[in-house]
């Protein structure tokens, strides 16, 4: 029998299969970042690939990833994020 890991959308507080949901993550030097792949090391937070969670998701970046995050890096993150959930909607 197979585990499947779950984890918590930040936006709806729901909890999903990882593989359903986008996961952002945070490097040592405070870059964010979308890890599609979900590999990477260090603090991350995952997002339904809904439009709406990442409304209520974004809200809560600093706190979740534990980082100051410039107003130009959030719309490059939303952007990317944006694009991703076109892709995987169309």
């Amino acid at each position: 029998m197979s585990h499947l890991s779950e984890r918590t959308c930040v936006g709806c507080r729901k909890k999903r299969q990882k593989k359903e949901l986008l996961r952002i993550g945070r490097t040592k030097d405070e870059a964010i970042f979308v890890d599609e792949k979900q590999k990477m090391n260090g603090r991350g937070l995952y997002i339904c690939k809904k439009i709406e969670c990442w409304k209520k998701g974004k809200k809560k970046l600093v706190k979740a990833l534990r980082v100051k995050i410039k107003e130009d890096a959030i719309f490059k993150i939303e952007k990317e994020i944006t694009t991703i959930l076109e892709e995987s909607n169309g």
